[in-house]
């Protein structure tokens, strides 16, 4: 009995015994877990923090990319509003024609300069071959050649290229000697014929050949067959926004539509004028004028 007993205690202890060594096994395999759950914890961590600081890195190399782009945006602006302020002799003449649809309007010719910027030519004098000397339709209408020749686009045609939108007025001037100079207008603007093309607005000026072209600002467009002026066959003043005097007398600051001459004199003080770059000097006539317009940004 005492034998039996023995060997069941013995038996107990080993169970015992067994059962502490699963138990510490276990807590073994527990550690070894819970050190692989920390590491796999800390490279979790790790990958976070590295993606986080490539995709802040990709971040700013966008910002950088943006601002980049923004600054040659600005620049591109920049040289687009100032592009044309100071035009050399080489960029004055036109780049081409081109076909203009307003809406509600035929569609007509006209010549461009940098056809990028949207610069239009809507009169020119550079060759005297085409005489300015005409009547209130053709002023009306248009008349001379678009292909690099003397020409009026017409101001039934301007009227309805300023009306919908405001336009800047680029003015180019050239004398016999070779002198140059130019004239730019911020908001240029007329009425429709049946207000004379009244010119109601250059705008603010800037240029090196001086501002000749607000003193006109208020005057109706006159041309023959609308002002008694021009009865006389031998007039060659041109049509023009001039002002009447009190003794019926036209007064002017600058006419871009008077006589041509070769010579760059005018005998009688009615060639092509702008007062301002010859010094008031109308005797002086210009051998090169060209104004054209183009939509504000």
């Amino acid at each position: 009995m005492e034998s039996s007993a023995h060997s069941a205690l013995t038996n107990a202890k080993d169970d015992e015994i067994d059962e502490l060594k699963k138990e510490i096994n276990d807590l073994k395999a527990y550690k070894g877990n819970e050190s692989a759950l920390l590491i796999s914890k800390d490279e979790i961590i790790n990958t976070l923090k590295e993606n986080t600081i490539n995709l802040l890195k990709a971040k700013n190399d966008q910002i950088s990319d943006l601002r980049a782009l923004l600054n040659e945006k600005d620049q591109q602006l920049t040289k687009y509003k100032n592009e044309g302020e100071d035009l050399s002799d080489s960029e004055i003449y036109i780049d081409g024609t081109r076909r203009i649809q307003v809406a509600g309007n035929p569609s007509f010719t006209a010549p461009f300069i940098r056809a990028v910027s949207d610069w239009t030519v809507i009169l020119r004098r550079v060759y005297g071959n085409v005489s300015f000397s005409r009547d209130w339709n053709e002023y009306k209408n248009g008349f001379g050649d678009p292909n690099g020749g003397d020409f009026h686009i017409g101001l039934d045609n301007l009227y309805s290229m300023l009306r919908t939108r405001q336009h800047e007025l680029y003015v180019s001037v050239k004398d016999v000697i070779g002198s140059t100079g130019y004239a730019r207008y911020d908001n240029f603007k007329i009425n429709h014929e049946n207000a004379s093309y009244n010119l109601l607005s250059v705008g603010e000026y800037k240029g090196t050949a001086g501002d000749s072209l607000s003193f006109h600002v208020g005057l109706n467009f006159t041309a023959k067959g609308r002002d008694p002026v021009y009865r006389s066959p031998n007039n060659d003043l041109g049509g023009w926004w001039f002002k009447t005097t009190k003794e019926n007398e036209r007064a002017w600051l600058s006419n871009l539509n008077g006589k041509y001459y070769e010579s760059g004199i005018a005998p009688n003080k009615r060639g092509i004028t702008w007062g301002s770059f010859s010094d008031f000097n109308y005797s002086i006539s210009l051998t090169f004028a060209q104004m054209m317009i183009r939509p504000r940004p």
